[in-house]
């Protein structure tokens, strides 16, 4: 058995009795039964909120929807060894994951994108397909885009929504895009430094 695991369910021994003692405090079950769950789902990571934006997009129009705007929840690991960008709308719509062990090639896309968008318009325009075809951005079923009219550059997120659905798109501008970059560099620091986040554990006093 791991120790990460062991370490775990000692919690969830501890937990238990706690649980029944609470059910008849007010304000307290709450709390015990999120570190419950953590321990019976041996969850190592927390959600956050961001300030990170996204838009939908409309395909057809080449335009951000201003009425469709939403921001990042944060999975973040509690020892700081990856952090997931999510959506929910009822299950998980994933960005995607920067892991400490493979951050460069999982922060490649947001670098790639971040240097071509400081390139002028023609120059954008001459470099998109060439770096829509590159690895890095299909396996994250990311392109790039001039919004019309405006011409901002746009990262591109494309999730299927199943075979009788066009897919979902939402588009990112370089401000949000440097968020990510800046916030996982964050993670990777905090990893470095021993960093551990505080979890529904510390707030029952375990």
């Amino acid at each position: 058995m791991k120790a990460s695991h062991k370490s775990t369910l000692i919690k969830f021994a501890i937990l238990i009795p706690c649980f029944s003692f609470c059910l008849i405090l007010t304000g307290c079950t709450v709390k015990i039964a999120n570190a419950v769950n953590k321990a019976l789902t041996f969850r190592d990571w927390q959600m956050y909120s961001s300030d990170i934006k996204y838009w939908r997009f409309d395909g057809e129009k080449g335009r951000i929807r201003e009425d469709r705007q939403g921001t990042y929840d944060l999975m973040i690991a509690d020892d700081n060894s990856y952090i997931r960008y999510t959506i929910d709308y009822g299950s998980d719509e994933y960005l995607g994951s920067v892991r400490v062990k493979s951050f460069d090639s999982d922060l490649k896309p947001y670098v790639e994108f971040l240097q071509w968008s400081s390139k002028d318009l023609d120059e954008r325009n001459k470099t998109m397909a060439e770096l829509d075809s590159r690895p890095e951005l299909k396996s994250h079923n990311f392109t790039v885009v001039n919004e019309k009219d405006t011409n901002e550059p746009l990262l591109i997120v494309s999730r299927d929504q199943g075979f009788y659905f066009k897919p979902w798109l939402y588009a990112m501008t370089r401000l949000e895009v440097s968020k990510v970059i800046l916030m996982s560099y964050q993670i990777k620091a905090d990893n470095s430094k021993g960093v551990k986040n505080k979890t529904d554990y510390d707030e029952v006093g375990l």
